[in-house]
């Protein structure tokens, strides 16, 4: 019974000890450090030290001036749903650091607003921006502030970024040195915010003709030249979407082009999606073949091809261009080519009678 005994005094001091020792572990600051291991960086963290050029026009923002900078996205208590958001990014450069929007962004974002009320549209600025205190606000950002889904949002590019596949590769100036900065910058942030969120991207020149529900997740849409488009896609944090996702920050790392217009967004993005569905038919791109990402066919969101995009504004061709987007979720009337041409309100031309709808 003595031994026994003493046996157990042993093995209850033993497990004591170690209960006092596990105490201190989850306890002692010195092992706390949560502040290290989940605590977002500060910009002052992340952003590169010297920032000139253009470079500058995606700094931080100063806390002083007369300028109310709107949230950045990450620190916002309002967070977007995970895979269900409907996300627009805007890369150009801010001089003023006032919000502007043009007739053709807003239209894109009410319309998604409009349509799809039960969504979340956040609008995300990647150079600071905000309202002038004590003004007017700017013009377009007005309406858009009448609707309870529509959020606007900044963003910091390197703490965005941070813990993503391309933290270290935005610490070089390759993005800056492209020839075509804003559009590229465009196709980086779209995949940096749907690897984090998930989620719905559209292009600033699209007009969203009906709600998105049906079109599923995880999926992009089949456009008429060579490469697939990325104006309008779903791609979901986890599974094939976050597969596709990183597949394209190795890209990036590895291809970046910053001469070709479309070579780190469609060329790209066609470039895997090939290898993922194991062929370059598109008309072989099913669901299945696709590991599960869907192609929308062009009519889907590409009715009219780029190279007819003037169909949208001739007035002689209102009838033919309504017939040919009728069925369509969404249209992109591809502002790269578009964006010269004068479209006076009151011009009897599809893209104002598709205005008028939606």
């Amino acid at each position: 019974m003595t031994v026994q005994f003493a046996s157990y005094l042993r093995y209850s001091l033993a497990l004591a000890s170690s209960i006092v020792l596990t105490v201190t572990i989850l306890t002692d600051s010195r092992f706390l450090r949560s502040d290290i291991k989940f605590r977002t960086p500060s910009v002052n963290e992340l952003e590169p030290s010297e920032l000139n050029g253009i470079n500058r026009c995606y700094k931080s923002p100063s806390a002083h001036g007369s300028i109310s900078y709107f949230e950045d996205i990450l620190d916002a208590e309002k967070q977007p749903t995970v895979g269900k958001a409907i996300f627009f990014h805007e890369t150009t450069c801010s001089e003023t650091g006032i919000v502007k929007l043009n007739a053709k962004q807003a239209c894109a974002i009410e319309s998604a607003a409009r349509l799809n009320p039960t969504r979340d549209i956040f609008v995300i600025f990647a150079s600071p921006v905000g309202v002038r205190e004590n003004e007017m606000l700017p013009q377009f950002y007005n309406k858009l502030q009448t609707y309870g889904n529509i959020y606007v949002r900044n963003m910091n590019l390197w703490r965005y970024s941070f813990k993503t596949p391309l933290t270290d590769w935005l610490k070089s100036n390759k993005l800056f040195e492209s020839a075509f900065l804003f559009e590229h910058m465009s196709d980086i942030v779209r995949a940096i915010t749907l690897y984090k969120y998930g989620g719905y991207h559209m292009d600033l020149d699209v007009i969203v003709q009906k709600n998105i529900d049906d079109l599923g997740e995880d999926f992009i849409g089949d456009d008429w030249a060579t490469v697939v488009n990325g104006a309008v896609l779903h791609l979901n944090n986890y599974g094939i979407g976050r597969e596709i996702s990183q597949r394209f920050f190795g890209e990036v790392i590895k291809n970046f082009n910053g001469t070709s217009f479309i070579a780190n967004g469609p060329k790209m993005l066609t470039r895997i999606l090939e290898d993922i569905c194991s062929t370059e038919d598109r008309t072989l791109w099913t669901r299945r073949q696709c590991q599960g990402l869907t192609i929308h066919p062009k009519e889907t969101f590409y009715p009219i091809s780029w190279s007819n995009y003037t169909l949208y504004f001739e007035p002689e061709k209102l009838d033919e261009a309504l017939k040919i987007i009728e069925n369509s979720t969404v249209i992109h009337v591809w502002n790269d080519r578009s964006k010269d041409i004068w479209n006076k309100f009151g011009i009897n031309n599809a893209y104002q009678c598709i205005l008028v709808a939606n």
